[in-house]
């Protein structure tokens, strides 16, 4: 077959129809042995009996056909399960275990067929339980079981049915949860028929789902199963199920572990070995782990179990790739697996049938339940070998079958439990739906699994309630992101302080923490271990605001004038206000000489008033407004005026001034690239109501030139390119657009210029590239030009659109209350965001008060916090 193949094979029989009738039976051969074209609808109808053809080749093999045959043509169904239990023992001892299922299963239907409902249903339960630690049970199994516990049998059957049906149905996640399982396995005894392997398997389920109080309410029933000194369980079930015992906390490790050595088997003792090392490694004791694996290592090779070392060898590996500091023999670790797996043996626990590849065929083809059910079964038996590193493959396999599905808040747990990269949890934390998310409970575990749930925190700190955010900082806090050794917790030493940021983002409800998370942040500060951390930045700035600390507002004012960029940037944009509240700190820090040469002191400065007419920010300006126009070619991206535009409101009229004429000299120039002209103009959007009211002149002479570059009249050269720089739009387009923006914020009253500025923004809509500088050019003009268009943008399936015809919406809240309360109950986060940060307080407009309350009660805690304190 290897060296010819199927085909070939097929071919090279056809002919030989008496080889193909002793081994396969009367029916292949009729079907088989005929050429192509004699194979006509009669033939093809009279398909062979499948059931009959696999049985025919060990049948054969073993010269047992005439009892084959014999037991085929009996009809009395009591004498023909005898004859196909006989036969069922001889090819059970021969070795073909599932030729011998397929005949207990037919002497299954017989005894049924002869109304002996007790032992037809005990046959059904050996292959059903027989079928749960390999693959799915077959349906007519499960129908005949069914039957049976409404057919007279005795209790003790009945209620193992029961277990073993449960166990099953949570398999292919059939709306029974692991709750169900332990109720019918409570009652197991050993009167009970498999009522010992039933255990077992319900308790890997248990343990593998991390549900350490359903196995503690079996525990009494547990400990019956495993017998006495007198009567002892058999050795391989006793050892699996005392080792979920412990997993559980029920018995100890530590004895169980060291009774392993004498009180097992070689092969069982490493079993025992293994399972201590994969409770070390997920309670954070990894080099005890690693320990415990060489030992489980070592026994399965002393047992010539090789497989179960390979495994075992593998996971290994996988615990040392969670630790740094080991991280160089995780290479020879594979390669001494791939050596070990080679050698052969047989593995104590058998891997499902195939279990992980199906899960992975049924998720391509988005067959949801099977593929949850085969993973799970993947699952249970990684857990139960010890396979740490499959364990964390099928718990990575079942978090992406549930994000597939849509259930993304079950998924969170398993992709924690897998250690998922930060790529995953960002796709998951975008997949949660909008209402309170309980994150996972903090617990030890492998470095990456801490990081996973440390940066699930992060991310949906947001959607978790304030009870359970200040449960998280308690821990945090108290814990410092070290175990007792001092060593990180995490493998990624940035988690823990992206999870305390993240929580503290938008202030913190005691006072207690808001200390500790300033000092965790003041600490990271003055060690240089910030770097570029606005959300730290945005904490700090609202403890300072919540609390009123000083210590708060002065290490705000210490970040702006560090050598980071990204931090200035934040202080002005997030603690403009703690600033201006503390202006002797102000002048304490940036009015000294040290601090001379900043533009970010003076610019703090000028926040609280201590800047003159002839102050930096002039002189900035001036110097700006001096300076040649920029080379052609050069390109500064879409921020390049942010600082200026910080100093602007700081500096003179006439600095302003010659600023503002400096910014149309670049929009005119044509042999700019339309990216420098497009960054310009949104400048001079910005400075549009400070121009208007300081020079009417250069409004006008802004608003004509915006027009034009609207209009396409001051596009440039064709085909501009950018080397090394690729687009997503057609440059000039976007500049135009931008104009079009410009032109808005400038019209005064002028009807004419409103309609045409009118017109190129609805037609701009019409280019999804365009959209949003349109919507900004319409809620520019006067209301009754723009109103009519703003229903149909609270509608457009873009969430951005929507966000930002919210924001925009702030220029006419009272228009249309219906609209607002529409907004404030979007779907989508950004849009409800955009409206609490922009409604104006009740107090000046009455019509708004029910539309600003919901926004108080949103789910989530940014929106909360914004809307009260706007209010």
């Amino acid at each position: 077959m290897e060296l010819r193949g199927r085909r070939w094979l097929s071919d090279a029989l056809r002919p030989h129809d008496d080889l193909v009738r002793r081994f396969f039976g009367h029916q292949t051969a009729d079907l088989f042995c005929v050429s192509a074209a004699a194979v006509t609808g009669d033939v093809a109808s009279s398909l062979p009996s499948m059931a009959d053809a696999v049985m025919r080749g060990p049948i054969v093999a073993l010269g047992l056909e005439d009892d084959y045959d014999t037991a085929r043509a009996t009809v009395d169904p009591n004498e023909r399960a005898r004859l196909l239990g006989q036969l069922s023992t001889r090819l059970r001892t021969a070795g073909f275990m599932p030729h011998s299922a397929m005949l207990d299963n037919a002497r299954a239907e017989s005894l049924s067929a002869a109304g002996d409902a007790e032992a037809g249903a005990r046959l059904d339960l050996d292959a059903f339980v027989g079928a749960l630690e390999s693959r799915p049970a077959g349906a007519p199994a499960r129908r005949r079981l069914h039957a049976a516990t409404t057919a007279g049998v005795s209790v003790e059957l009945a209620e193992a049915i029961h277990a073993a049906q449960a166990i099953a149905a949570f398999e292919r996640e059939e709306e029974v949860g692991l709750e169900v399982v332990a109720e019918h396995t409570a009652r197991l005894t050993p009167a009970h028929p498999h009522g010992l392997v039933l255990m077992v398997l319900a308790a890997e389920h248990f343990v593998a789902g991390r549900r350490s109080d359903l196995l503690q309410g079996v525990a009494v029933a547990a400990r019956a199963l495993l017998g006495g000194p007198t009567a002892p369980a058999p050795e391989r079930p006793a050892a699996r199920l005392r080792a979920c015992l412990a997993d559980a906390g029920i018995e100890d490790w530590a004895s169980l572990a060291a009774g392993a050595r004498y009180g097992f088997g070689p092969h069982v003792a490493a079993f025992v070995a293994a399972r201590h090392a994969r409770h070390l490694a997920l309670t954070g004791c990894g080099g005890q782990a690693v320990s415990a694996w060489d030992d489980a290592v070592e026994r399965a090779c002393t047992a010539t179990a090789f497989v179960d070392a390979a495994g075992w060898c593998s996971s290994q590996a996988t615990t040392l790739s969670q630790y740094r500091d080991r991280r160089m023999f995780e290479r020879q670790l594979h390669e001494h697996a791939a050596v070990l797996r080679e050698a052969g043996g047989s593995p104590l626990l058998a891997e499902p049938v195939e279990a992980y590849e199906l899960a992975l065929e049924h998720l391509s083809r988005n067959k949801w339940p099977t593929a949850f059910a085969a993973a799970v079964r993947h699952r249970r038996w990684a857990v139960a070998a010890g396979r740490l590193r499959e364990e964390l493959a099928a718990e990575a396999l079942l978090g992406r079958v549930l994000l597939a599905s849509g259930d993304a808040t079950r998924a969170a747990g398993h992709l924690v439990r897998a250690g998922a990269p930060d790529t995953e949890i960002r796709a998951l934390v975008a997949a949660l739906p909008e209402r309170t998310f309980t994150p996972p409970a903090p617990t030890a575990g492998l470095p990456g699994q801490v990081t996973a749930l440390l940066r699930l925190v992060a991310r949906a700190a947001d959607l978790i309630d304030d009870a359970n955010a200040d449960s998280w900082l308690d821990f945090l806090l108290d814990s410092g992101g070290v175990d007792a050794a001092g060593h990180p917790v995490a493998g990624d030493p940035s988690a823990v302080p992206a999870a305390i940021v993240a929580l503290a983002a938008d202030g913190t409800r005691s006072r207690r923490h808001a200390e500790g998370v300033l000092n965790h942040v003041k600490r990271r500060f003055d060690t240089g271990r910030l770097h570029s951390d606005p959300e730290a930045v945005r904490a700090v700035a609202a403890i300072a605001e919540r609390h009123d600390l000083v210590e708060a507002a002065e290490l705000l004012v210490r970040m702006l004038l560090a050598d980071d960029y990204v931090l200035t940037t934040a202080v002005m944009a997030y603690g403009r206000r703690a600033l201006e509240d503390h202006p002797d700190l102000v002048r304490e820090y940036c009015a000294a000489p040290a601090a001379a040469a900043r533009l970010d002191a003076h610019l703090a400065l000028a926040l609280i008033g201590d800047q003159g007419a002839e102050s930096p920010c002039t002189e900035h300006l001036l110097e700006i407004a001096a300076s040649p126009p920029r080379l052609p070619g050069h390109f500064s991206g879409p921020a390049s005026w942010a600082k200026e535009l910080q100093l602007a409101p700081h500096a003179t009229a006439g600095a302003r001034a010659a600023f503002v004429e400096h910014l149309i000299r670049l929009v005119e120039d044509i042999d700019d690239l339309p990216e420098n002209r497009e960054s310009t103009l949104d400048a001079l959007t910005a400075l549009a109501n400070g121009i208007i009211t300081e020079t009417p002149d250069l409004a006008d002479r802004i608003e004509h030139l915006a027009l034009r570059v609207a209009r396409g009249e001051l596009d440039g050269p064709a085909n501009r390119t950018i080397p090394g720089i690729v687009g997503l739009f057609d440059p000039p387009d976007a500049m135009r657009a931008a104009a079009l923006c410009t032109a808005a914020a400038l019209t005064r009253g002028d009807r004419a210029r409103q309609s045409e500025v009118h017109r190129l923004a609805v037609n701009a809509m019409a280019n999804p590239l365009q959209l949003s500088w349109a919507v900004h050019a319409l809620v520019r003009l006067p209301t009754e030009l723009s109103r009519p268009h703003l229903a149909v943008l609270a509608a457009h399936p873009e969430d951005w659109v929507r966000a930002l015809t919210a924001a925009l919406r702030a220029a006419d809240p009272d228009s249309d209350p219906d609209l607002g309360q529409r907004l404030a109950t979007d779907r989508a986060r950004r849009v409800r965001a955009s409206l609490a940060n922009t409604l104006p307080p009740a107090s000046t407009h009455p019509g708004i008060r029910a539309v600003r309350e919901t926004p108080k009660h949103d789910v989530r805690r940014s929106i909360r916090v914004t809307a009260r304190n706007s209010d």
